[in-house]
């Protein structure tokens, strides 16, 4: 599993420490509603991916290195790029389990209102998990374990489903507000993340 290194600036180094499970930003997407470029796509000054990176101070990205080597973390290229989500969700196994843990908490490049305490409440929770805001199931925000790996890649592999939710079936959800996982997929979107923002630092 080849993981690209960029020079760590120690930023949220010490919120990583302790953790049970790595966790990784999913950003291999084509973002094709949003024009492409999704992760880098400014938002209140700043890329949109850099909002999820401060929230959640991530141990590693997966998608394409040549793109995403700039912030400055470990990228593990997607195994399948262009098969959606899962490709990312497969690399970050596959790299967990080289560095000996035993799960991941995945999150989306797209979800700048991540809640704070994300990890400390997964951490809270033995096994996968799966984060719910007001009734709606958020698989890509999810606790992964890496024993998981090879199911995921004969999914990857094989023409069936390849959608995230039918993994946790039978996994607890943890529970947030409404709005705490809202993602970016237009340029609409990116517009009224900008309006909510705002109305965030109005108080």
């Amino acid at each position: 599993m080849a993981v690209y290194n960029a020079s760590l600036d120690g930023a949220g180094a010490s919120s990583r420490e302790g953790r049970p499970f790595l966790i990784a930003v999913l950003a291999g997407g084509e973002g094709r509603r949003m024009g492409g470029g999704k992760p880098h796509q400014a938002l209140a000054g700043r890329p949109l991916i850099r909002h999820v990176i401060d929230r959640v101070q991530p141990d590693f990205l997966c998608g394409d290195p040549a793109d995403l080597a700039r912030y400055g973390l470990p990228v593990c290229p997607d195994p399948a790029p262009g098969l959606g989500p899962l490709a990312g969700v497969a690399a970050a196994l596959a790299y967990a389990l080289e560095q000996g843990r035993d799960s991941v908490l995945t999150v989306p490049c797209d979800t700048p209102f991540l809640p704070q305490d994300l990890a400390a409440r997964f951490a809270g929770v033995d096994g996968p998990a799966m984060a719910s805001s007001g009734g709606h199931e958020h698989p890509s925000v999810a606790r992964w374990p890496v024993e998981w790996l090879d199911i995921v890649k004969e999914r990857l592999s094989g023409s069936g489903s390849r959608a995230l939710r039918p993994f946790f079936l039978a996994a607890p959800r943890i529970e947030w507000p409404v709005g705490a996982f809202d993602n970016i997929n237009t340029p609409d979107d990116l517009a009224a993340a900008e309006a909510r923002l705002r109305t965030i630092e109005r108080g």
